[in-house]
């Protein structure tokens, strides 16, 4: 049977644009995650939405029956979400441990020039006992990049971490920048209220407490989206 071509109304065209926007809207409302990586979703949904309404009525379906039963096909919002919730998870873990590496450096190197720099014996020894906290970053470190690295595009080669796996890691990295930059902010205030800060720069030393204050809404939000994600996998 030849396929008859239905063309569009304004109006039949504007009632299929609100019945899906509706539901996308609806869609996203349950979607948890990055903002790109939601509206990425979105799309890959929008266009799947299109393509079967297109289908629909060139088959000869009204638009209003064409996106009904192509809405109906996808499934409730609240499936669909659950569907695409360990990806998302990953792509949020993915985020999180990403921003907590690119700053961990930014922020080391202001402590560094604070704590090491004036002492004049740049050793191991001395480096460690001016940063007692450095010892739990090399492995912190190490579990980040192995997530990212498992959960990227070296998958081809390496076992795959899971959603619970990359929001676990997610949540520890969180914990140990929250431990490390209190560490060291607290040492920078014993310094400060014995009296043995005089010899320290005052904008090095406002410098790197700012960029330690300024990563604990990242380590938070690692804690936060960690215990969501174990909640939701219950």
């Amino acid at each position: 049977m030849a396929r008859r071509t239905v063309v569009k109304s304004p109006a039949e065209a504007k009632l299929e644009s609100q019945e899906v926007e509706h539901y996308l809207r609806t869609l996203g409302g349950q979607l948890r995650g990055p903002a790109r990586a939601r509206a990425a979703v979105i799309d890959e949904i929008r266009d799947g939405l299109d393509d079967a309404i297109a289908a629909g009525t060139s088959q000869g379906m009204s638009t209003a029956e064409a996106s009904e039963e192509a809405i109906a096909q996808l499934g409730a919002p609240q499936l669909v979400a659950a569907a695409f919730a360990g990806e998302l998870a990953i792509h949020q873990s993915r985020t999180i441990l990403w921003r907590l590496l690119l700053t961990g450096p930014l922020v080391g190197i202001w402590w560094f020039l604070l704590l090491v720099v004036p002492s004049q014996h740049i050793q191991p020894a001395t480096v460690i006992s001016a940063i007692p906290a450095l010892p739990v970053v090399a492995p912190a470190v190490m579990i980040a990049t192995g997530v990212l690295a498992t959960t990227g595009s070296l998958i081809r080669w390496l076992p795959e971490s899971s959603p619970r796996q990359a929001a676990l890691a997610a949540s520890l990295i969180g914990l140990v920048t929250l431990a490390v930059d209190t560490t060291m902010l607290v040492i920078l205030a014993t310094r400060v209220l014995n009296g043995t800060a005089g010899s320290l720069s005052p904008i090095i030393a406002g410098i790197a407490a700012a960029a330690s204050i300024g990563r604990f809404p990242f380590a938070g939000a690692a804690i936060c989206h960690s215990v969501r994600r174990l909640m939701f996998s219950r």
